[in-house]
């Protein structure tokens, strides 16, 4: 039960990056992802779509904004892909401004 009442309370975000078109949030889970199988995977990194009405975004420039989901096992980790996520949404929204498609 302490450990259900901490998740509830706790600041568990290791970075949140918003952007114009996206977001991307990385938290401390609480619970083994991994499911038994390598290294215990601890932390998230999730992007966010924040221009859903732009629905040829993802056809025009063969990428999305959103679905990208990635898992670490260290706070460190999670920092690191966390900035290496933020890098992959600022290159899909620059490919997206030089086909013209703005927020």
């Amino acid at each position: 039960m302490a450990w259900a009442r901490w998740m509830q309370t706790a600041d568990r975000h290791v970075a949140l990056t918003e952007h114009e078109l996206f977001t991307v949030s990385t938290v401390f889970l609480g619970l083994d992802h991994s499911f038994g199988h390598g290294p215990p995977l601890l932390f998230e990194s999730m992007a966010f779509d924040r221009m859903p009405h732009i629905d040829g975004l993802a056809i025009q420039v063969g990428k999305a904004l959103d679905d990208e989901c990635e898992r670490y096992s260290t706070w460190n980790k999670a920092e690191i892909g966390h900035k290496a996520m933020v890098e992959r949404m600022l290159a899909i929204a620059r490919e997206a401004a030089a086909l013209g498609i703005r927020p």
